[in-house]
């Protein structure tokens, strides 16, 4: 019996991507505590992380970060606080920086006597 091996072959590799179709929480880089005193201007960077940008195919999936601020009092967080008339919102600076999951924006205010005191400022971004 004679083996007989043939070296021609006749084949091609492709490559498939599966993407996810489920929706990506997203994710908020750290914020630190701000202190500051009436009349003075500060600004906060909120950097926030979704996974969702990165999935090529927009006809399937793309999204719009949206941040929604909720302010209340730290001694009696049933308190809630409405600082619209200060434009206390977050301003986008970069949608989706280009090869990236990453979205940058900022919250800048200048505060006045009114807002004297302490509070929790709890961001949602989605």
């Amino acid at each position: 019996m004679q083996l007989i091996i043939f070296s021609e072959h006749n084949y091609d590799l492709i490559n498939i991507s599966v993407n996810r179709t489920s929706d990506d929480i997203p994710r908020i880089a750290k914020i630190p505590d701000v202190n500051t005193s009436t009349g003075l201007s500060f600004r906060v960077n909120v950097t926030v992380y979704d996974d969702d940008y990165l999935i090529p195919d927009k006809y399937v999936f793309n999204e719009t970060t949206r941040y929604f601020i909720n302010i209340t009092n730290r001694t009696n967080t049933s308190q809630t606080f409405n600082f619209t008339n200060f434009n206390f919102t977050v301003q986008i600076l970069n949608y989706t920086v280009l090869g990236t999951n990453r979205t940058e924006g900022k919250i800048e205010l200048t505060t006045n006597h009114s807002m004297a005191g302490d509070f929790y400022v709890n961001i949602t971004a989605n």
